[in-house]
């Protein structure tokens, strides 16, 4: 729950403000800057966790009534996402490719699907070791649009698939926190694609990776 999300991070920055507290009078600077980049990873944890918060509680409270929907050419969304995220791509030496055709022209709210392909994509990123593919593919058939971002991350256990849209749902805690998950992407591309009146979906295989499909019509 939200209490216990806020609260883990604060007991931390709590305790090493008291430990620096204690050290002031030590000149081990060394050991003081590894605690204040602690307290800075969980200071960014909780920012992270309530601009989740915020973005959820804002779609909750639109019901899909006041979405501004848009031709949007959606190889530019796709590539913006790729850019906001190009910081963490780049550190684990990830490879991103996309196949989008830049004549697919969809009707959608071009900062939520954005949002929603963003949240993907950072899974796949955080979810993945280095030096592994991730690939975007965009394709229309018929009435449709589908979105497909599949890794060749950690994957997922089937018995966890049914639950990963849940709010705060981690399938594993540790990795995740350490990650910087917040438990709330995935319930916000739920939420996202649901306002397009389409579905999401994921399939996934333990330890070989992970294929999520939004579905939306056009």
């Amino acid at each position: 729950n939200v209490s216990h999300e806020l609260k883990t991070p604060l007991t931390a920055i709590k305790g090493f403000i008291e430990t620096l507290q204690e050290m002031l009078d030590t000149n081990d600077t060394r050991e003081s800057e590894s605690f204040l980049k602690i307290i800075e990873k969980n200071v960014n944890r909780m920012i992270d966790l309530i601009n989740d918060l915020l973005a959820l509680s804002k779609l909750e409270r639109l019901q899909g009534t006041n979405i501004q929907l848009e031709n949007q050419h959606m190889a530019a969304l796709i590539q913006g996402a790729v850019n906001t995220c190009h910081a963490n791509i780049q550190a684990k030496n990830i490879i991103v490719t996309i196949d989008c055709p830049e004549d697919i022209i969809a009707m959608v709210d071009p900062i939520l699907m954005e949002q929603a392909i963003l949240n993907l994509l950072d899974n796949a990123v955080k979810y993945s070791g280095e030096d592994r593919p991730i690939a975007i593919t965009v394709t229309r058939q018929d009435d449709f649009l589908d979105i497909v971002i599949k890794d060749k991350g950690c994957g997922i256990g089937k018995e966890h698939l049914s639950k990963i849209f849940n709010r705060f749902y981690r399938v594993d805690k540790a990795r995740s926190r350490h990650e910087g998950g917040t438990g709330l992407g995935l319930a916000i591309v739920k939420h996202i694609t649901q306002y397009h009146q389409g579905k999401i979906d994921v399939t996934s295989t333990k330890d070989k990776g992970s294929t999520f499909r939004i579905s939306i019509p056009v």
